[in-house]
């Protein structure tokens, strides 16, 4: 089930619109992740615990550096300087759970 089609199906559960449940969920996710990055863990009640993993963050840095030294070895594009700006902004966030 995609995004979308949770929240429609949630809103029309709930009564209420798709503007705020998207609201709710957007929140969620943004809290979510900003604790992952204290934590390490979080835990939703009712549905588990999500664990941060050492070695996927790792392996996702070294991607993403390669990914990265790609973009840099190739010809100027109007896109590279964006694209320089994304990739190192994901780096510094994966930087965060390296400790």
């Amino acid at each position: 089930m995609l995004r979308d089609e949770i929240i429609e199906k949630v809103a029309k559960e709930l009564g209420q619109t798709e503007e705020l449940v998207d609201l709710v969920v957007s929140w969620s996710y943004e809290k979510a992740n900003k604790a992952t990055k204290v934590e390490k863990e979080i835990e939703f009640s009712g549905f588990g615990k999500i664990l941060v993993s050492k070695a996927k963050v790792s392996r996702r840095k070294k991607k993403l550096e390669g990914i990265l030294q790609g973009t840099l070895n190739k010809e100027e594009s109007e896109n590279k300087e964006k694209r320089l700006k994304t990739l190192n902004k994901k780096l510094d966030n994966l930087k965060k759970y390296e400790d």
